[in-house]
């Protein structure tokens, strides 16, 4: 099965044989508000430096909850949909 995002929702095609590619809303998808680096890390198949330059750049919101710090799901979703993920090397300028 692929996953496609559009802007209205996400396309997954090959759900069965013989029945159209379906259309979820992105609003009818639940995910978490909050995730850890090591999860943010993970869905986005890349390593902490790179999670923490686009943290330190801005491009990331982040929740610090005692200790932990926690990404906001909603900024990493904004950041796909714009199609403007930095590079490492220019997320974290320094």
């Amino acid at each position: 099965m692929e996953a496609n995002m559009t802007k209205s929702g996400i396309i997954f095609e090959g759900i069965s044989a013989g029945q159209p590619n379906s259309v979820f809303p992105v609003s009818s998808i639940h995910l978490p508000a909050l995730v850890s680096i090591r999860e943010f890390c993970r869905c986005m198949s890349i390593g902490r430096t790179t999670a923490y330059s686009l943290i330190n750049s801005g491009d990331v919101e982040i929740c610090r909850i005692g200790r932990r710090t926690l990404v906001k799901v909603e900024s990493v979703a904004k950041l796909v949909a714009d199609g403007t993920i930095p590079s490492s090397k220019s997320a974290g300028d320094r």
